[in-house]
């Protein structure tokens, strides 16, 4: 689903589910995706739920990997945007990974505690920011300082610092270094900024390079603490756990 479409074809005006009104139910709207020709209707106009859009006509849906599409699982009606704090979130991805203990017994609810939970994955994350505009906000955090892709990249003058998501294809050629235990990826379209991720661990730097190799054009998603690499246009981060990567199938 998305929280933003455009009005016109052209895609020069842009219209927020935040402002719809029940009046804007049933008017067919654009895919924020200029490749995808879907049909996008209101939804939940309610008073009960949050307002979105959606391809929910027969016939004209998302073109296949939309990010608009089936495969972005954001639901605002099913998570707690109040309690979502993207700072902790990606801290505790870059937290090395630890064994899961399973839980003896089921967790249980107290009468009237809601259900929601914040978004904690780096897919969830991810997904909830490809259904905003980038100058849109969750919790009072801007969804384009949270998310560097090709729609938020002007937000990014001087380089990408600090802890981040970026999205990313990897680099045409060779995309790794096995003597550094290092993979080289670079921004989609605009190619302006390229990025090493540093493995310590030859395990997980073998799993993510065949894992990238067997997936060559597929988008790569990447929560970091990213910094100079001393050249030009070049981040860095270090790897050091699997919930710090995802590839968008």
């Amino acid at each position: 689903m998305a929280m933003y479409v455009y009005k016109d074809k052209e895609r020069t005006i842009e219209f927020y589910s935040q402002d719809a009104l029940r009046k804007d139910i049933g008017i067919r709207y654009y895919c924020p995706n200029p490749d995808c020709n879907a049909h996008m209707y209101l939804c939940g106009v309610d008073g009960s739920s949050t307002a979105y859009f959606s391809a929910n006509r027969q016939g004209f849906s998302h073109i296949e990997d939309c990010e608009f599409g089936s495969s972005n699982s954001f639901n605002p009606n099913k998570t707690d945007e109040s309690a979502f704090d993207f700072q902790q979130a990606l801290q505790n991805m870059l937290n090395p990974s630890l064994p899961t203990k399973k839980k003896k017994v089921p967790d249980t609810h107290k009468t009237g505690e809601s259900n929601l939970k914040p978004l904690r994955t780096l897919r969830q994350i991810y997904d909830m920011c490809k259904s905003f505009a980038c100058n849109q906000s969750y919790n009072n955090q801007v969804i384009g300082q949270m998310l560097l892709d090709s729609r938020s990249e002007y937000m990014y003058p001087r380089g990408v610092f600090g802890k981040r998501i970026i999205e990313a294809n990897k680099k045409t050629g060779n995309f790794y270094s096995a003597q550094k235990s290092e993979i080289y990826l670079v921004a989609p379209k605009s190619k302006k900024y390229e990025f090493i991720l540093k493995f310590s661990d030859d395990e997980l730097f073998r799993f993510f390079r065949d894992s990238i190799y067997n997936n060559y054009n597929k988008l790569i998603v990447v929560a970091g603490n990213w910094k100079s690499s001393g050249k030009f246009n070049v981040l860095q981060t270090t790897i050091t756990s699997k919930n710090q990567i995802k590839i968008i199938q």
